[in-house]
């Protein structure tokens, strides 16, 4: 979704020409490519330019293929002034469409998602620009240091007016086709987004290169051919796990039975203060403190009726309504929803029987970005933001007023880009969350958001603060509580020393067995192994993992799952260890103990010939704080 709000920005933006070919790279690889074209048009003897721009950009996700393509269609008249845009995007095959139309004192925009159409109206009485308004600026503004043009136009995809402002750098030669061509260095940036790219333009004040940063790496347009730049797009770009390493955050700390911290206070800070931050304030999210280039947060997890926002019908209404993405009135929908909730009245309830649904329903597919409902429904796959889609819409459907939340949570030692679903209930708004689902049904405090939406005017606006953020901060966690005991951490995330393994903040410890070494020590998120220890002379190692309990799934299932995912296949037999419910399994030279401790799961997999009897060492050195069992 990143990368479509930067070339967004370009489909916007740049100048036109006849017909020019471009190669998109994004870091050192040809990724896709960009295409433009225009024409004057006479009807009704009035002059108008019309400006077909698109792109086309393949990527493999954790192993699955996305593909994204899209074509903008611009109308203005012979002086450059916006009268209507045409959007088209396909990604993974999913299409959506946005048409707008410039009126004197409105923009009328029509979205299309799914078969589902939606309309709003815009109120603007200000003159757009469209792209080749803004190449007739940067020729006659963009002349000497100092210079800058300021224009206004439409971004279909995100339902906005943007102030956008172009400054000249200065005057460069650049190589092209074995020769040099002058031009106008300028950065353009805009007012309302967190865009700041780099221009080279002809004389013509048309585009020949551009530059900007992006969460997966610099994003670069350079001027080609159409052979070459058709011939970037064939080639599947696979994106190393570096590249996504960069787009999450590392945790200063691990924090215990994550799903049900109470409170937590953080610490975000910057790397680039230009982005700036984008507004976090909110029902039980409090900022705490704030500067350039940080900011302290407070999270808790809110109680029903606990944040009061008594609100009219008109307020409620916008968030049950349906629109393009979240289609509660799809009929598969509809009875969906009639099916879990049954005879249930009560909103609350009404609402976790959704997320349970949903939970163990949905099945998680990286190449799946951002999809409507309606698709959603007939899939059953798709990413976080897939499953937040879903949970706000069925929840719509089910009566309950709604919204989509994009922000960062915490899992397995990193913070990652998230979407989940917040009801209105009791008047009060509470969050729920399907793909990272918490005992009890509301969402735990371990994670903040940065936008919440009704998607009434589509997911732009949730592209926005993620722009600001991914790749772009630093999170500390400075202090929780669990179990009513408030925590501030003055430790590290784990120490290795020659006689043992110690993670303080998990409270879990092992002393180093026979002769064997520790490795694994430094695995996060969506590696679930805390550490290992293994021999170099032998084939002797024992594995420590740590899951959490998904609410509202059979824990038997579940320990046969997490022990599947450990490489250990079977059905495991359930036992008693240290008190606390656990599951044994023995199977070929592999032995296995999973024990549950409050929301998580621990898992001891010992190798070797006598693996059995490794296992039972392992145990007899492995300690850990113990949790009072939960109800999911």
């Amino acid at each position: 979704m990143l990368i479509l709000l930067s070339v967004y920005g370009a489909l916007n933006c740049y100048g036109q020409a006849d017909d020019r070919w471009y190669i998109l790279s994004l870091g050192d690889k040809p990724a896709g490519y960009y295409h433009e074209q225009s024409e004057m048009r006479v009807e009704h003897n009035q002059s108008t330019i019309r400006s077909e721009s698109g792109f086309k950009i393949s990527l493999s996700r954790l192993g699955s293929q996305v593909d994204m393509q899209s074509t903008v269609v611009q109308i203005e008249d012979k002086t450059g002034r916006l009268k209507s845009i045409l959007s088209e995007t396909f990604l993974s095959k999913q299409k959506s469409q946005v048409s707008a139309k410039i009126e004197d004192d409105k923009i009328e925009v029509t979205t299309s998602t799914g078969g589902k159409d939606s309309y709003q109206e815009i109120k603007n009485t200000d003159p757009l620009t469209g792209t080749e308004g803004v190449r007739l600026l940067s020729v006659k503004g963009l002349n000497m240091p100092g210079d800058s043009i300021v224009y206004e136009t439409f971004y279909p995809e995100f339902n906005m007016v943007l102030v956008g402002v172009r400054k000249f750098v200065r005057r460069e030669n650049m190589e092209f086709g074995g020769k040099l061509i002058s031009v106008t260095k300028a950065v353009e940036s805009f007012r309302n987004l967190p865009i700041k790219r780099e221009l080279w333009l002809d004389r013509s004040g048309r585009l020949v290169k551009t530059s900007e940063p992006n969460p997966y790496g610099q994003l670069t347009f350079v001027l080609s051919n159409k052979y070459s730049s058709i011939k970037a797009a064939s080639v599947k770009v696979e994106l190393s796990e570096d590249t996504y390493a960069a787009t999450v955050v590392r945790s200063n700390i691990r924090l215990p039975q994550s799903r049900q911290i109470q409170s937590i206070t953080i610490k975000i800070k910057l790397k680039n203060q230009a982005e700036g931050f984008p507004d976090f304030t909110g029902p039980y999210q409090q900022l705490i403190e704030k500067k350039p280039d940080y900011v302290v947060l407070k999270i808790w997890s809110p109680k029903i009726g606990e944040n009061i926002e008594s609100r009219d019908s008109t307020y409620k209404n916008q968030f049950l309504v349906a629109n393009s993405f979240l289609d509660k009135d799809d009929t598969l929908i509809i009875s969906t929803a009639r099916q879990i909730v049954g005879a249930e009245m009560d909103p609350c309830r009404k609402a976790i029987l959704i997320r349970n649904w949903v939970t163990m329903n949905m099945k998680f597919s990286p190449g799946i970005v951002l999809a409507p409902s309606s698709e959603v429904i007939r899939n059953m796959e798709g990413t976080c933001c897939s499953y937040a889609t879903i949970t706000a819409t069925l929840c719509r459907a089910a009566g309950i007023p709604s919204r989509y939340l994009m922000g960062y949570v915490y899992t397995d030692g990193i913070w990652a880009g998230h979407a989940w679903t917040e009801i209105y209930v009791a008047n009060s708004w509470v969050p729920i969350d399907a793909a990272v689902p918490s005992p009890g049904g509301i969402a735990d405090a371990a994670r903040f958001y940065y936008v919440r939406s009704s998607m009434n005017n589509g997911p732009g606006e949730c592209l926005i603060g993620g722009q600001q953020l991914y790749s772009n901060v630093d999170i500390e966690i400075l202090s929780y509580t669990l179990n009513d005991k408030p925590i501030k951490p003055d430790y590290r995330v784990c120490e290795v020393t020659n006689s043992g393994y110690n993670n303080e903040g998990l409270g879990i410890s092992m002393r180093k067995i026979r002769d064997l070494e520790f490795y694994d020590t430094n695995k996060v998120f969506p590696e679930n192994i805390l550490f290992s220890m293994r021999s170099k002379d032998s084939e002797e190692s024992v594995k420590v993992y740590q899951y959490s309990i998904t609410p509202g799934l059979d824990l038997t299932t579940e320990i046969s799952a997490c022990l599947k995912d450990a490489s250990v296949d079977g059905a495991p037999v359930e036992t008693s260890y240290n008190e606390s419910r656990s599951f044994k399994l023995s199977k070929g030279n592999k032995s296995a103990m999973a024990i549950v401790n409050g929301s998580d799961i621990y898992i001891i997999v010992a190798q070797g010939k006598n693996s059995e009897s490794l296992l039972e060492e392992s145990l007899k050195s492995f300690r850990y704080k113990e949790y009072p069992s939960i109800n999911s």
